[in-house]
């Protein structure tokens, strides 16, 4: 499974990521952007590819993951 993974330390909290794809996306009371959990990201992949290709500094991209089966 891919999952959008925000890199914080070059992360500059611009959020058009938020502002293009509000369900994965949240800018955090530090200012950094944060990947929501429990998303579908199939669902949201047009919208976080826009994100990704926004983000001034690109501290945006997908990464695979493997699912847990036990959680």
């Amino acid at each position: 499974m891919k999952k959008p993974v925000v890199d914080r330390a070059k992360c500059i909290g611009a959020a058009a990521c938020e502002s293009v794809c509000p369900e994965v996306f949240k800018v955090d009371t530090e200012g950094k952007a944060t990947v929501m959990d429990g998303i579908d990201y199939e669902k949201y992949k047009d919208k976080i590819a826009d994100a990704i290709e926004m983000c001034p500094v690109a501290a945006i991209a997908w990464e695979e993951h493997e699912e847990n089966p036990g959680n």
